[in-house]
């Protein structure tokens, strides 16, 4: 495994790892978590393929002074790693809110680099209102609660997060609930208050509905953030769209990794074929 840092033009420095070789698949993770969300799957699926994972800005290891911390110049770190190790024809997964990071990706540099798209447990647009409710809490997110979360995240952080990670994972064990828990408060309270900003704000439903490349669309069946509709209803708006949902909740990669994996890599055998 090659893990390091690569030096960003604003001085952003974004740590990143990439294990095994073979098709590159790049994964970016959720708010508030890091890279070592997706433990189990580079462990397992780094044995045949190029796995890479990051830190996005404002999250984990990467080193940020604050400024610039939304969608967009995550998702130009983004190209700038996949410059700087010179990958092509990837499959670019997103997690919750690394679905958004990915979508913006495309948004601003298109499909070029990609072979496939894998959106897992996320939503082109958070917030619901009246001509959208496949967003957050299975479709009762609505822009009062949303200002309300992110008032907390400025003045009580810890108390958000511990709240927030229960509600994500309700039947998961308290050891690893805490450990969850204890990664997301290990981030700035001021840099995750910006980055939840771009979240409540962000619509990508335009970008979505023009993507080209095969999409796989990934559901825990027992999500208290994303139906099972909403999944669908992602998948049947790109014109090459497949959906899926598996054990577990809205952390599914942890809670069913045997399951998860093994769908991840049936679809890019598929669409390696």
């Amino acid at each position: 495994m090659i893990s390091g840092y690569l030096n960003i033009e604003d001085g952003t420095e974004l740590y990143h790892r990439v294990k095994g070789s073979g098709h590159p698949l790049v994964c970016i993770h959720g708010f508030g978590a890091d890279s070592s969300a997706y433990r189990l799957t580079e462990k397992i699926l780094s044995r045949k393929y190029m796995v890479v994972t990051m830190d996005l800005r404002g999250h984990g290891r990467t080193v940020v002074d604050g400024k610039n911390l939304g969608f967009e110049s995550m998702a130009r770190d983004v190209e700038a790693l996949l410059e700087h190790l010179g990958l092509s024809e990837i499959t670019l997964m997103g997690w919750s809110m690394g679905g958004a990071v990915a979508m913006e990706y495309i948004r601003i540099f298109g499909e070029g680099r990609l072979r496939s798209l894998i959106l897992v447990e996320t939503s082109p647009k958070v917030v619901n209102d009246g001509d959208w409710s496949h967003g957050l809490f299975n479709g009762k997110y609505t822009l009062e609660m949303a200002k309300a979360d992110l008032s907390q995240i400025k003045n009580d952080f810890m108390e958000f997060s511990s709240s927030f990670m229960k509600m994500m994972a309700p039947h998961m064990d308290k050891d690893n609930q805490d450990i969850l828990i204890k990664t997301m408060q290990g981030n700035r309270p001021e840099f995750m208050y910006e980055v939840w900003k771009d979240i409540i704000s962000s619509d990508f439903r335009d970008t979505l509905s023009g993507v080209k490349v095969p999409c796989l669309v990934l559901n825990g069946e027992d999500s208290t953030f994303y139906s099972y509709e909403s999944g669908k209803s992602i998948a049947e708006s790109v014109r090459n769209g497949k959906h899926i949902a598996i054990k577990g909740g809205h952390l599914a990669p942890i809670e069913s990794p045997v399951e998860f994996n093994r769908v991840i890599e049936r679809f890019m055998i598929e669409e390696n074929e």
